[in-house]
């Protein structure tokens, strides 16, 4: 576990303050495993058998959790450049069926010379598109300065919450 992901981790929550976090692909469930070190009640989930399998903790699924469940910070950390528009699209469907408040997208966006260096990278746009497209289910800012790789994160939250 490195240490740069308990420091974003301890940032969001001071931002967010949740009680309860969805991390939406969340491989093998760092993120997921400091929240709940945190004593926020934290689960993820990931396509990857392998990894979920090999999870911190055990609290990282291969399925999505019944409908009513709702999260009020759903996370979605370099997951969204690697999919197709129409599986993006399928993605924010279920990641807004989760959530109540809070939405944090890291997203590898054009221009990020990252983009190349990942050959499962598929998906390349600028922020303004993808501010344009979280935008039509929620509202939509740039992360606080004090983020980690506030240049990657937007910030979303769900319309008529406080």
């Amino acid at each position: 576990m490195e240490a740069k992901h308990l420091m974003q981790v301890v940032s969001w929550a001071e931002f967010f303050e949740p009680k309860h976090v969805f991390d939406y692909g969340c491989g093998t469930g760092e993120y997921v495993h400091i929240w709940r070190d945190l004593g926020v009640v934290a689960f993820g989930f990931d396509i990857s058998k392998h990894a979920v399998s090999n999870s911190y903790g055990g609290y990282c699924f291969n399925e999505f959790p019944a409908e009513s469940v709702r999260f009020d910070l759903v996370s979605c950390y370099d997951v969204l450049e690697h999919l197709t528009e129409e599986e993006v699209d399928q993605a924010l469907a279920n990641i807004n069926q989760h959530a109540s408040k809070w939405i944090l997208f890291s997203i590898c966006m054009a221009g990020d010379p990252n983009f190349a260096l990942d050959k499962t990278h598929v998906l390349q746009r600028s922020r303004s598109w993808w501010k344009e497209k979280l935008s039509k289910y929620w509202d939509v800012f740039d992360a606080p300065e004090n983020f980690s790789y506030s240049h990657q994160l937007l910030v979303c939250k769900v319309r008529g919450t406080k």
